[in-house]
């Protein structure tokens, strides 16, 4: 990516993503309009500190790189609403979103991340949390107080239990635990009174147990519990459809 990019300055978006980037320009730092930057599925070890300068930047989207580590002056990104990040080598929370307080959407996947930091409880306007396989094996119990989320997304991580917090979170449509060896949810998942999808697919919670909480979710939520199987007595063979 040649650093002449840093003399667009009216540019409003970019899209740099599957390109096998090495590296990003400091020049990057003088594209004062931008507000989208894609740069997921590449091969960046690292982000110039300049990205923080980025004051109306809205979405971020970094994932399926080898970034293990972020400036700290990307807390600057005031105005950054949508944030998606994710790679292997990325191993612990990045510091820097505390600093986000308008973040709306955070996902993190696909990552070696063990422990969610208290921080994340201080994003009073986030709305949709994903982390996706990680290895996160607990969460942060005053989680409930980010009462604007309306989706939690948890699957493939190794939690045992659910923080009674989750359950204060009065707004929330979506939750996600499926792929954790979860033993049992508390019957405190009554008071999410909006909930309409609760995934809880390989996880090691019991039929029986399942059929209580089950009781307990609103009439209209879906539950999702057993792995469907697909019947290969009704699969069509690919040569037929090859063959019209």
């Amino acid at each position: 990516m040649p650093a002449t990019i840093g003399g667009c300055i009216s540019l409003i978006n970019l899209s740099i993503n599957g390109n096998c980037l090495t590296t990003i320009p400091v020049e990057i730092g003088n594209l004062k309009s931008l507000t989208y930057l894609y740069a997921f599925q590449n091969k960046l070890t690292s982000i110039p500190s300049s990205l923080g300068q980025l004051t109306k930047l809205e979405v971020l989207f970094l994932e399926d790189n080898r970034i293990s580590k972020f400036p700290d002056g990307l807390s600057n990104l005031k105005s950054l609403v949508s944030l998606n990040l994710g790679g292997d080598s990325l191993s612990q929370f990045p510091e820097f979103i505390k600093g986000l307080s308008n973040l709306q959407s955070l996902e993190i996947k696909f990552s070696k991340i063990r422990k969610v930091p208290d921080f994340i409880c201080g994003l009073t306007n986030l709305q949709e949390l994903r982390l996706w396989d990680n290895e996160i094996t607990e969460l942060p119990d005053c989680i409930g107080q980010v009462k604007t989320m309306t989706s939690l997304s948890l699957m493939n991580n190794k939690l045992t239990t659910i923080p009674l917090g989750v359950f204060k979170l009065k707004n929330l449509e979506t939750l996600s635990l499926s792929g954790n060896p979860i033993v049992d949810i508390p019957d405190e998942i009554e008071n999410l009174k909006k909930l309409k999808s609760l995934n809880i697919q390989l996880t090691s919670l019991s039929a029986e147990r399942v059929e209580e909480i089950k009781k307990k979710v609103p009439k209209k939520c879906k539950v999702l519990f057993e792995v469907e199987m697909i019947n290969m007595d009704n699969m069509i063979p690919l040569e037929n459809l090859i063959g019209k």
